[in-house]
């Protein structure tokens, strides 16, 4: 019987104890158990990262566009939006990287987000050691920024990086 990530509606017939969808409890109840959340969630964990940082990171650029520039043009606030609904994108992205396996496209996918988190960690390095001046600090400041972006940098970094090096995987 297919695990019910695996499950095709045909998969779901009766069978001789009952029905699938027994099975398919079973399974399911043993995936949530505390034991083995570790298993699921640590292989994706980089992923996981980038959603809870990115995700209210969106939110704020979205309802408050005004405080991420120091002088706001009315025009500047669609490029904000506009920016705060790529990043729930890619948050989005990472919640669906982060409740799969990892496989190939899981690296690549990750590879592609580590790239990004080094645009506003260059950004935050600037701000705390180069004496940049920021717009206040909002979401925690520069060295909360330099901090979280290089985490997320590593884990996606790593995750990307780890992948067999043999050409069909």
């Amino acid at each position: 019987m297919p695990t019910v990530a695996h499950c095709r509606p045909s998969d779901l017939s009766e069978t001789e104890n009952g029905n699938a969808f027994s099975h398919a409890h079973a399974t399911i109840s043993e995936a949530i158990k505390p034991s083995n959340m570790a298993v699921i969630i640590l292989p994706t964990l980089p992923f996981w990262l980038h959603l809870l940082i990115e995700l209210p990171a969106s939110l704020n650029f979205f309802l408050n566009p005004s405080e991420q520039l120091s002088s706001a043009a009315p025009q500047a606030h669609a490029l904000v939006r506009q920016y705060a609904v790529l990043l729930f994108a890619s948050s989005l992205v990472a919640l669906i990287f982060a409740t799969r396996q990892v496989d190939r496209t899981s690296r690549n996918v990750a590879g592609a987000l580590a790239v990004y988190h080094l645009a506003p960690l260059v950004r935050a390095v600037s701000r705390v050691f180069g004496g940049e001046i920021g717009y206040g600090k909002g979401l925690g400041g520069p060295w909360i920024h330099l901090a979280v972006h290089g985490l997320c940098f590593v884990g996606l970094s790593r995750m990307y990086l780890s992948r067999p090096w043999r050409k069909n995987l």
